[in-house]
């Protein structure tokens, strides 16, 4: 477990922003040693899309930092974090579900009308876990899971950090060998199909980037409005009916042969989760939160 030391922890003052920028003013010999490492650890940013100035951590330890003007603190884990993070001054726990899940025990799901147990290979491994110790009761604790390794703490009334939890959404994972077959043989008739179409003469070599899956990249961390979609079933019914669609999933399992390849498609991107989704489909159970034992292992 590793320590994720933010600003928050030196800046005491309730505007961490603006106490930040009066440590970065000081000359080293009026702060301390440690304040003094962590604001030198900071990069002075400027955000192009909603304008706003922020700090940037530097000191990568599996995750980084923004500390935005408004004091907004965006936590920001690596998917290949080796460990969970451990941040005192929000008193959580973040990590990648794959890196953490084996110290939980006695995990269960809360909804508004049942608490089921969970086993923990039901949990979405590639998903990002966020303990919250705050909730600590009788040895037992809360946790959410999300898709967005990008997780926003905002201040409240009080000027203490709560986790906004816009982009969380709970679900467990329990196997239905029936339904994920049915999954699989829609997946493998569509590449199928993708793969007996031809280019059209004048779409030879190009590189294709379908807006629709571009704008499914932009949502697909966000939990779906009542009654939507999910992002890989969009993409799905898209490609399905779709010759640019299906072009892209032809160039997509056209440079799985080529491991050198890394150039970045957000609408590749799209299609090689709509394909591990319904490849290895598994019925999402959703619920509020999750919680389990506090484990010897989490130290904040």
């Amino acid at each position: 477990m590793r320590q994720l030391q933010t600003v928050a922890s030196v800046a005491h003052d309730h505007n961490i922003f603006q106490n930040t920028f009066d440590l970065l003013q000081k000359e080293s010999g009026n702060v301390d040693a440690s304040t003094r490492q962590l604001i030198y650890q900071l990069d002075a940013r400027f955000s192009k899309k909603d304008m706003r100035r922020f700090y940037a951590s530097r000191n990568y330890v599996g995750g980084v930092y923004r500390l935005y003007e408004d004091n907004d603190l965006h936590i920001e884990v690596a998917r290949n974090a080796p460990e969970g993070l451990c941040i005192k001054e929000l008193n959580v726990i973040v990590a990648p579900v794959k890196r953490l899940i084996h110290t939980c025990s006695n995990i269960t799901g809360h909804t508004n009308h049942s608490i089921d147990n969970v086993p923990k290979n039901n949990i979405d491994k590639d998903a990002l876990m966020i303990i919250d110790l705050n909730t600590k009761h009788d040895g037992r604790a809360n946790f959410q899971i999300s898709s967005n390794y990008d997780q926003l703490f905002k201040q409240n009334d009080f000027f203490e950090y709560v986790h906004q939890e816009d982009s969380i959404n709970n679900y467990y994972m329990p196997p239905n060998k029936q339904i994920r077959k049915e999954y699989r043989s829609k997946i493998e008739a569509l590449v199928n199909k993708a793969t007996l179409t031809s280019f059209l003469k004048e779409d030879e070599g190009k590189n294709f980037s379908p807006e629709f899956l571009r704008e499914l990249y932009k949502k697909r961390w966000k939990k779906p409005i009542e009654g939507e979609l999910r992002v890989e079933e969009q993409a799905y019914n898209y490609v399905r009916d779709n010759y640019d669609g299906q072009m892209t999933l032809k160039m997509v399992l056209q440079q799985q042969s080529k491991p050198r390849y890394s150039g970045f498609n957000s609408a590749i991107t799209v299609i090689k989760e709509m394909v591990k989704y319904y490849t290895e489909f598994r019925n999402e159970v959703p619920v509020n939160y999750f919680t389990c034992d506090v484990s010897k292992n989490w130290s904040v």
